[in-house]
């Protein structure tokens, strides 16, 4: 469940940030399935990947270490499409919001891959946390911003990547 007046905002491809939020063929292995703890899943190759149900957003972390297509669906129980979290060529290590309206619940993952590749399921209090100083990475990352933070402030970024830089704000 979406905390309300609240706002999110993140930068994918080279820096997202989270703002003001306050909450087959894989061997498939589950560190835990409680929504405080991490669930980690593994293999190699395409795979549908089964997880315990998550109901409110979380931080999806993904690698792969192959050369051609990665791409992860979400998707609910009944293989209803969430949203597309990776969809890359070759090496990909980042971590994406799964946002989820009040009906959906995250139940599984589509995988397409040519390699191994890992996914891990976080609370959002996992977040890096902004603290007002400068920030730096590459590849896709969630910083929360702290509630305190004053209307009006302005964040200024830079990118000197070539490929996307956007900025995409929940609340």
């Amino acid at each position: 469940m979406m905390p309300t007046k609240k706002l999110l905002a993140a930068l994918q491809v080279s820096i997202m940030f989270l703002v003001g939020f306050s909450t087959t063929q894989a061997s498939a292995s589950v560190e835990s399935k409680s929504k405080s703890t991490n669930q980690v899943f593994s293999g190699a190759g395409d795979s549908i990947v089964t997880v315990a149900t998550v109901g409110e957003p979380v931080l999806v972390s993904m690698t792969h270490d192959g050369t051609s297509n990665f791409a992860v669906i979400s998707k609910t129980a009944s293989d209803g499409y969430i949203t597309l979290l990776a969809n890359t060529i070759g090496v990909y290590s980042g971590t994406r919001l799964q946002e989820l309206s009040k009906k959906e619940k995250l139940s599984m993952f589509d995988v397409s891959a040519d390699g191994n590749w890992t996914i891990t399921i976080k609370p959002l209090s996992s977040a890096t946390v902004w603290t007002g100083n400068s920030i730096t990475g590459s590849g896709d990352t969630v910083v929360k911003v702290p509630k305190k933070t004053k209307p009006g402030n302005k964040l200024g970024m830079q990118h000197t990547g070539t490929s996307n830089f956007s900025i995409i704000s929940y609340s």
